[in-house]
């Protein structure tokens, strides 16, 4: 009948749509990856930006509220103890600076240093960044609304950057040097020695009751200390996340980590020059390289990662040599040939009718 025939045309084009759409998305997202960096700013145009004078600046490191982008821009002439934070808005691409070197030298200690965050800093209580500055084993306040900064607590000697931060302000700091102490931080500053003998390389992150770091010594395993009972686990082994890279060597330089709005955990591994990722429900089985080394080659960022954060949905990173980027998903992209495939065959359809 003229209904059962139209109906086996109707099932035969539904499928041939299903075929386009699954097929442009599986060639989209294989190919995908090399050219996934996205630029959003530059380290030359963030320097000028600021209105400030440096001798050799150093882009420190960027953290993201909303569609705005903070960061912390310092010199590291010799002597030089000045910075900068500057905002990048991503919907109007314009620059604003936030805080100045003039803000920043009032309210250094009587030995002033320049400020070096470089794991980043964090927005606390939506009004303020917030980072610890381990040239003078402090933490500072930057008021995000009048640029003034306050130095919060220069209690605890041998600070480094690995913190991290809630955002009501509390967190976690490790001292290194021959303290070895994971301090925890209340949200005005104040310090608990939290557990001593503690071993860590790169940056800490907190996420719900667990927070994450990387071994400095022995197999430089990924480690979780449950936040509730203060007992320690392994995560990944040094092994495994060697096993995941391009460069199986047994060699490590971990910098960021960064538990993302996704569900997944972000870092950078510097001896293999990657991002990689893992599903911490099952890290085992999901750690990956997320972006290899071949991937920052080909541009156009480089592989000086600093700190990883998240920008409108998408993993974002500063890279100290080059500037700010972005990692859009394959499967965004693979979506959008999936749409183009249908409305391709639709349009063949109509053409053939």
């Amino acid at each position: 009948t003229v209904t059962d025939v139209s109906a086996l045309f109707f099932m035969r084009w539904m499928f041939e749509s299903a075929k386009y759409i699954i097929l442009s998305a599986l060639l989209f997202s294989a190919n995908a990856a090399a050219a996934q960096i996205t630029a959003i700013f530059s380290k030359a145009d963030l320097v000028t930006a600021s209105g400030q004078t440096f001798g050799n600046p150093f882009y420190d490191s960027s953290v993201v509220s909303g569609t705005t982008v903070y960061s912390l821009v310092s010199d590291i002439s010799s002597g030089a103890n000045t910075g900068a934070i500057v905002a990048y808005d991503t919907n109007t691409s314009s620059y604003a600076t936030i805080s100045t070197t003039d803000q920043w030298n009032t309210a250094q200690p009587a030995s002033a240093k320049r400020p070096f965050a470089y794991y980043g800093m964090t927005v606390v209580t939506s009004s303020k960044l917030r980072f610890v500055s381990a040239l003078d084993n402090s933490i500072y306040d930057v008021n995000i609304g009048t640029g003034v900064v306050s130095l919060v607590s220069t209690s605890v000697s041998n600070l480094s950057t690995n913190a991290t931060f809630r955002n009501d302000g509390s967190g976690f700091v490790y001292a290194g040097g021959s303290t070895d102490i994971l301090y925890s931080i209340d949200t005005a500053g104040g310090f608990t020695s939290f557990q001593t003998g503690f071993d860590a390389q790169g940056s800490l992150e907190v996420s719900g009751d667990t927070l994450y770091y990387f071994e400095r010594t022995g197999s430089e395993n990924l480690m979780a200390v449950d936040l509730l009972n203060s007992t320690a686990s392994v995560v990944l082994t040094g092994a495994q996340i060697d096993a995941a890279t391009d460069d199986v060597d047994s060699k490590f330089a971990y910098t960021d980590i960064f538990a993302a709005p996704d569900g997944n955990i972000y870092f950078y591994e510097g001896d293999a020059d990657a991002i990689m990722r893992f599903d911490p429900l099952n890290a085992g089985a999901t750690i990956e390289t997320y972006l290899s080394e071949a991937e920052f080659t080909a541009g156009p960022s480089s592989d000086t990662i600093n700190n990883l954060t998240w920008l409108n949905g998408e993993l974002a990173f500063t890279d100290a040599n080059d500037g700010f980027y972005a990692v859009p998903e394959p499967s965004s992209y693979a979506l959008i040939a999936a749409v183009v495939a249908l409305g391709m065959t639709v349009v063949r359809r109509r053409r053939r009718s």
